[in-house]
């Protein structure tokens, strides 16, 4: 299990908090699989920052990127608020910063030596099947913010041609701040960002049906059903009603199941169309 610091136990349990608290009190708290912050930021940025050039790789104003640290923090309507109104290039930036200070990875450390091996395999069909396997032996947070991700960046990585974000762009810039391994210091950080941005570029690069296969469930339902919900939930009755949600913004309880995948059910065309702009 998840080793936790005992100041991080005592932010988590005492205060509103989100910025390095563990993702599992975060979602508990809010009674989410997928954590508001994720959820909002994403969604504005399809709203208005698909077509913004450099979108999640150029930095916002560290004024408002601290903003909407303190409003995600300490008043979720607040933040819902501001997040309409400041730079989207601050709103990617309190993405990435939340992303970051996790105490433990939305990849778990303990599967990062895995995934660095399963992204080696020379073999197509063994490489997909192990990857996706260990992604999905994630605990339920984790896989579903994970998903959540992978299909909004996809979103974003098909305005490539104007925003000149790629999937590979996007690998680069998020992949760091989502897998990092058990020793994770200095003298690695050099040797480990080939393999973070290889992993979760891999991610990116996969037909999104490959992700969502459906003999996984969440709650008795499958991921993809979960995934492609058009139901807007409101976050504390608050959320932004200006456009449609193409991203299916989640309130679920946890129970997923995670077979085995069977031989056959990966294929040939494994890549996504997209990926490659």
């Amino acid at each position: 299990e998840m080793m936790l610091k005992r100041s991080e136990m005592m932010k988590a349990n005492t205060t509103t908090a989100v910025f390095g608290v563990p993702l599992q009190f975060v979602t508990l708290r809010e009674g989410n699989l997928v954590p508001n912050i994720v959820r909002l930021c994403a969604h504005e940025v399809e709203l208005r920052g698909l077509e913004e050039t450099g979108v999640y790789r150029i930095s916002g104003l560290a004024s408002e990127v601290k903003m909407l640290r303190e409003a995600f923090d300490t008043d979720i309507e607040q933040a819902a608020k501001l997040v309409t109104e400041v730079d989207i290039h601050a709103v990617t930036g309190a993405l990435k910063l939340f992303l970051r200070e996790m105490p433990e990875p939305l990849f778990p450390r303990i599967l990062y030596s895995r995934f660095v091996e399963g992204s080696n395999l020379s073999n197509l069909d063994s490489r997909v099947s192990c990857m996706v396997s260990l992604l999905y032996s994630m605990p339920d947070t984790n896989l579903l913010t994970t998903l959540y991700m992978i299909k909004h960046l996809k979103t974003v990585a098909e305005g490539s041609p104007i925003n000149k974000m790629p999937a590979s762009n996007l690998a680069t810039v998020i992949g760091p701040n989502v897998l990092k391994p058990i020793d994770d210091g200095a003298d690695r950080i050099v040797l480990d960002i080939g393999n973070q941005v290889a992993i979760f570029g891999f991610f990116l690069d996969l037909r999104l049906d490959l992700l969502e296969p459906e003999e996984r469930d969440v709650d008795g339902q499958s991921v993809h059903e979960v995934l492609s919900s058009s139901s807007l939930v409101r976050v504390a009755g608050i959320m932004p009603s200006r456009s449609n949600d193409s991203l299916g913004l989640l309130h679920m309880t946890s129970g997923r199941e995670s077979p085995q995948t069977q031989s056959g059910s990966i294929h040939r065309g494994y890549l996504d169309i997209h990926s490659k702009n």
